[in-house]
């Protein structure tokens, strides 16, 4: 019989998390700035929300801390970026984790099924893919670019592009980790 051993994370200080938080968001920081650079705009994870995701108080992970998203314009490809982290001791891929994007007006107040229900069918729901996520105390920056039909959204020029992390289970039912929605103005 094999002895089965168990996989634990490695328990930090306060002092610790608050280091190890500063160094992601110092990451961060030359991450906006490159999206700056190349035209982008992004959002980034407040500190307190970072330290307490670091810590293993949150009851998932892998986590969101920055989203980079470019021009929307109709006809052209919109560029969206999200920076993930990984603080497991084990790797996370397409077979347990999933990230889709989608865009729809008020996609970002609904329940997560009656949003993507209400994706713009123009689009679509689509799938990012992540590769494989190691365990990494550096970020993984996932891009997911996609088509903006030429007709996309006539009806309005502002839309939301709503996002879903969420791990998968083939004999059982997921669990959505994070989701949000990003008012862009579509061109």
């Amino acid at each position: 019989m094999k002895r089965k051993t168990a996989v634990r994370k490695q328990k930090l200080s306060a002092r610790q998390l608050e280091l190890r938080a500063d160094e992601v968001l110092k990451e961060m920081a030359a991450s906006a700035r490159d999206f700056a650079k190349q035209g982008m705009r992004s959002v980034t994870l407040p500190r307190a929300e970072l330290v307490r995701k670091l810590s293993g108080k949150t009851a998932h992970s892998p986590f969101l801390t920055q989203i980079g998203w470019g021009n929307a314009v109709r006809g052209s490809m919109f560029g969206i970026r999200f920076v993930i982290m990984n603080p497991d001791p084990y790797p996370w891929d397409e077979a347990n984790l999933g990230l889709s994007v989608y865009w729809g007006p008020g996609t970002g107040v609904m329940e997560p099924g009656d949003s993507i229900l209400a994706a713009d069918p123009a689009v679509g729901v689509l799938a990012i893919e992540l590769g494989i996520l190691n365990p990494s105390a550096t970020p993984y920056n996932i891009s997911a670019a996609h088509a903006l039909p030429a007709g996309f959204s006539p009806a309005t020029s502002r839309n939301e592009v709503s996002y879903q992390l969420y791990t998968m289970n083939s004999f059982g039912v997921g669990t959505l980790l994070e989701r949000g929605s990003l008012s862009i103005a579509i061109n």
